[in-house]
């Protein structure tokens, strides 16, 4: 099976950023690391190091869902960019997906950066997440 290279973890640490402590997100939702949700309680606490090992351990489920969703395998640019989609909105979110369906085939998605043909920003229950520009506008092809 294909993993998330060191460049596509590079990619969601830097548009994620690190947290060490827990805060909630711009819908209330309790956060840590590198955007982690699981199990993060008010007051809570991580290292680096331990997000770091967290980030490797969290994306299998991230890697075996996108790929499971790709009718034709994805290259590792592909399946960086995916996975870092994934990251952002959920897994059901990406198998809903633009980019889903556009790497499927007939869509040649070799002629499509994978992450700007989605929406520019996705909507949250308090309003726009501006982040996603930056995000799609990054993305490896």
């Amino acid at each position: 099976m294909m993993h998330v290279s060191a460049r596509g973890r590079a990619l969601i640490r830097q548009f994620e950023g690190f947290r060490e402590h827990a805060y909630q997100d711009v819908v209330g939702v309790w956060t840590i690391g590198f955007g982690f949700t699981r199990g993060v309680q008010p007051g809570q606490h991580m290292t680096l190091q331990q997000a770091e090992a967290r980030l490797i351990t969290e994306l299998l489920g991230y890697e075996q869902a996108v790929l499971s969703g790709c009718t034709i395998p994805p290259n590792q640019n592909q399946l960086d960019a995916m996975c870092s989609l994934a990251w952002n909105i959920g897994v059901t979110g990406f198998l809903r997906s633009t980019v889903l369906k556009c790497a499927q085939p007939g869509r040649h998605p070799e002629r499509v950066p994978c992450l700007r043909i989605v929406e520019p920003c996705r909507r949250a229950r308090v309003g726009r997440v501006d982040a996603q520009a930056g995000r799609r506008g990054r993305a490896v092809p």
